[in-house]
């Protein structure tokens, strides 16, 4: 499976890194990551084809324009307390870094909290409400 990193961050899929605007080939196996992170709207899949296991070819794209909108057309139509549900199924595989950026994102400061535990509980708290 192909896919695209249409995040502003580094992400991570298995042994596989890939910068904002890098393609790369991952293996079937981590499907239900991709299509996690797919929901984040972090990736595009660019081809659902059959690749053998572990081959991670990871290419950058051409950059046109960095300062470039997200389409506000996909916003709109997101539907809040469903982007809720999908955040929360998520938060599990989130790594800190992502989890941080939630948080922060749903008003809760990541410094005054305990650990990343306390942070974990606290978004899963306000993803609930």
């Amino acid at each position: 499976m192909k896919i695209l990193n249409t995040g502003n961050k580094v992400i991570g899929i298995g042994d596989i890194c890939l910068m904002p605007n890098e393609t790369a080939e991952v293996p079937n196996s981590v499907e239900s990551t991709v299509e996690v992170y797919e929901r984040l709207n972090l990736v595009k899949v660019i081809d659902r084809g059959t690749f053998a296991e572990p081959a991670a070819e990871v290419t950058a794209d051409p950059v046109t324009d960095v300062t470039e909108e997200p389409d506000t057309e996909d916003v709109i139509e997101a539907d809040p307390e469903e982007l809720k549900k999908q955040r929360l199924a998520a938060l599990d595989s989130m790594s800190e870094e992502e989890v941080g950026s939630l948080a922060r994102e749903l008003g809760i400061n990541p410094a005054d909290c305990k650990d990343q535990k306390d942070v974990v509980k606290k978004v899963k708290a306000a993803l609930k409400k």
